[in-house]
């Protein structure tokens, strides 16, 4: 595949999957865009996330927005830079945090930056294999699930 092929396959990957709010539409798109032996390396994990293949991408997808309203994933910036097989791509995510409190229903805004690497099969056209890292300390500190100590008050996802 061209370069612009694999921009455009991760392109996809944002608009069709991050942002889908439908778990079997975006498991229908992952499917076009991801090997069935897909490893996500996620870096940034406050617990215990293996995702593989189509499937564990759509499940990742469905529980992340999970505890969110209008979350939305966009890329930063053109070009994306292509290295050989591999993406490299600049995002954001923004997103409103939904907690219910003594005081009744908490909504607070969130927005948070990362990066990935996407390398593709050389064969099958499709991601194989990726790496990503996000604002994790910025993303709880916004939510006001981050202590002063940098400890978690509590974890956000169970």
């Amino acid at each position: 595949m061209s370069t612009e092929e694999n921009k455009d396959k991760v392109r996809s990957f944002y608009a069709k999957v991050f942002n889908q709010k439908n778990h079997d539409e975006a498991l229908k798109e992952a499917k076009d865009i991801f090997s069935d032996e897909y490893v996500l390396h996620y870096r940034d994990a406050d617990i215990d996330v293996t995702v593989n293949g189509p499937d564990g991408i759509a499940n990742l997808v469905s529980w992340t927005r999970a505890p969110f309203s209008g979350l939305e994933a966009s890329i930063i910036g053109e070009p994306m830079e292509v290295e050989g097989n591999r993406v490299v791509t600049r995002f954001k995510v923004s997103a409103t945090y939904k907690e219910e409190e003594e005081e009744g229903m908490s909504e607070r805004p969130v927005e948070v930056e990362g990066m990935s690497i996407s390398q593709f099969s050389e064969t099958e056209g499709k991601i194989k294999e990726s790496w990503m890292i996000w604002e994790t300390g910025r993303f709880y500190e916004q939510m006001d699930l981050l202590d002063p100590g940098t400890k978690l008050k509590r974890p956000l996802f169970s």
